[in-house]
């Protein structure tokens, strides 16, 4: 097992499996506060009752994960004790521990502690992936439990300035300290390579990555490495060999939901809807309870035309995790065009008050205000209003156009303009809002794919937008002849007015590096630089969800760092 905390499950601790100092004194964690996740009110009860006995001076307690979620997500727990086994046997403490991690929300200063009554070996390796500071096996004494905090605490103090580091922003201090405790083989030294991993990826450092992480995988043959890998190489944009090496993985780790996870994103990269779904679905039915991947399979569901399956996957996002920070608004808006295109009118108002109730927590959300907008469109449908129909999505295709638009509120508008009668629509204006939709966002392959899914009940969306992606394509393409051609500032002129115009991020983005690759032949680069730079930063938004899929920060398989 290759991690930090390697997670031991003997009934009791073995004094020669590490060389720990002086044990707290037991005033020591009378500040702590902790949390207990377990199902069972009596195990429960022991359990509080062995913390404050030991000296925790706050023990909370939860009985379901629903609950235990949102605590952890508005406080901060020093202690975490949490079952592995609760009632719904498709959700488990394992999946609460990866979701937290992987969202950002449980500081790895934290001790986070497994409970179980079954260990088998699929379990602990599991555990142990997810970096557990402790795996207790039922039933288990008081005083193993007092050891494995103690434990586990002593292992926060020795990584520390590591810890210290991390908390404080200093990046560059923390990969040191991680590179010089891995390649010494220090204590910790496999978790140390990890987050070392983690922050040269960060900072864009894709060979250091990919150096480190086939050094780890000779050593140990850790899988977190071999997707380290995978991600190095989609780093450097080197899609075929990420997909080759990830391929290799699931071979070998069938049940490894990261993997599935970075071969959907790999597949979504490429534009292959229905292959980045696949690959989902099987991540869900590995981790079932997993709320962001079963929104991540719903939405993928619905661009490739399974509704009915999409329909099950977000309606079990709603009912295990609506309360949730985790929880996205996108998975909403879905069900309002589902219950829509099954002409079920009441389920649709059902959806729109979730909706609504869900943007009253977050008031003035552009993002919701636009989802509300389509909602209402489709209301306006179902009642047969057509004029207050079409003046919603007017309202929607107005954003595509202006500064503030985003790839999301262009799928919006799209999908609720492709389920407007024909006759209804102006001539012309179908055409008008495809072409503004895609000679802004057909910046690669998956966005363009993403687009006409969305638009996928109206054949003239459908086509116009892919003629936008063949458009934009030739128009680059005799961009750069003129530069070729030793005529850079008409390839630079030519770009950036095609992407104002357009508000396209690939051709201001082109103006940008051949207006630099020519600098010297160009007298005011300089200031057409800025120009493309100052455009981009008011009209290029980031991509924040790419077909229901949260763009994080944190790829499959990577090891999520509370600075």
């Amino acid at each position: 097992m290759t991690t930090a905390a390697p997670s031991t499950i003997e009934r009791s601790p073995s004094a020669a499996s590490f060389v720990a100092p002086a044990p707290r004194k037991r005033n020591d964690i009378a500040s702590a506060q902790a949390l207990v996740i377990e199902p069972n009110a009596m195990a429960r009860s022991v359990v509080c009752n062995q913390l404050r006995d030991m000296g925790v001076g706050v023990v909370h307690q939860a009985s379901r994960i629903t609950d235990a979620r949102l605590k952890l997500e508005q406080d901060a727990y020093d202690i975490v004790l949490c079952s592995r086994d609760f009632d719904d046997p498709d959700v488990t403490g394992q999946d609460l521990v990866d979701e937290l991690r992987r969202e950002q929300l449980l500081p790895h200063s934290t001790v986070f502690i497994m409970i179980t009554s079954e260990a088998t070996y699929a379990k602990v390796t599991e555990a142990g992936e997810a970096s557990l500071d402790g795996f207790l096996l039922r039933p288990y004494t008081a005083a193993t439990l007092a050891e494995r905090i103690l434990e586990a605490r002593r292992r926060k103090e020795t990584l520390a300035d590591l810890l210290g580091a991390l908390a404080t922003g200093d990046l560059p201090r923390a990969t040191r300290l991680s590179l010089d405790r891995y390649h010494r083989n220090m204590p910790y030294a496999p978790y140390a390579a990890r987050v070392a991993a983690e922050l040269l990826l960060r900072q864009g450092n894709a060979k250091a990555t990919l150096e480190l992480c086939e050094d780890v995988e000779r050593k140990a043959g850790s899988s977190w490495a071999r997707l380290g890998i995978v991600r190095a190489h989609l780093h450097r944009g080197d899609l075929g060999t990420a997909r080759r090496i990830c391929d290799a993985l699931i071979a070998s780790r069938a049940d490894d939901a990261d993997a599935h996870d970075a071969l959907g994103r790999i597949h979504l990269e490429h534009g292959d809807i229905d292959k980045a779904f696949a690959a989902y679905r099987r991540s869900v039915e590995l981790t079932p309870g997993c709320l962001l991947r079963l929104q991540a399979c719903g939405s993928l569901a619905f661009y490739a035309g399974d509704r009915q399956g999409a329909m099950q996957w977000l309606d079990r996002s709603v009912s295990l995790g609506i309360r949730s920070r985790l929880f996205d608004a996108l998975t909403l808006m879905l069900l309002v065009l589902l219950r829509y295109d099954e002409r079920n009118t009441k389920a649709l108002v059902a959806a729109h008050e979730q909706l609504l109730r869900h943007a009253q927590r977050q008031e003035g959300s552009p993002r919701l205000e636009c989802f509300d907008r389509a909602a209402r469109a489709l209301r306006h449908l179902a009642a047969n209003e057509l004029d207050a129909a079409q003046d919603c999505a007017r309202e929607l295709s107005a954003v595509i156009e202006s500064d503030a638009g985003d790839l999301e509120s262009a799928v919006v508008a799209l999908a609720v303009w492709a389920r407007l009668p024909d006759r209804d629509i102006s001539a012309g204006e179908l055409e008008k809002v495809a072409k503004a939709a895609g000679h802004r966002f057909c910046v690669s392959r998956s966005m363009t794919e993403l687009l006409v899914s969305a638009a996928a009940t109206s054949d003239q969306l459908r086509s116009v937008v892919r003629a936008c992606q063949q458009e934009l394509a030739s128009y680059v393409e005799t961009s750069m002849t003129h530069a070729l051609e030793s005529r850079p500032d008409q390839a630079v002129r030519a770009l950036l007015d095609r992407g104002k115009t357009w508000r396209n991020a690939k051709l201001l983005e082109m103006a940008t590096l051949v207006a630099r690759r020519h600098a010297a032949s160009l007298q005011d680069c300089d200031a057409l630089v800025a120009e493309s730079n100052e455009t981009m930063a008011r009209v290029c938004h980031p991509v924040h969800h790419i077909a229901g899929i949260r763009q994080t920060g944190r790829s499959a398989g990577g090891l999520i760092l509370r600075t």
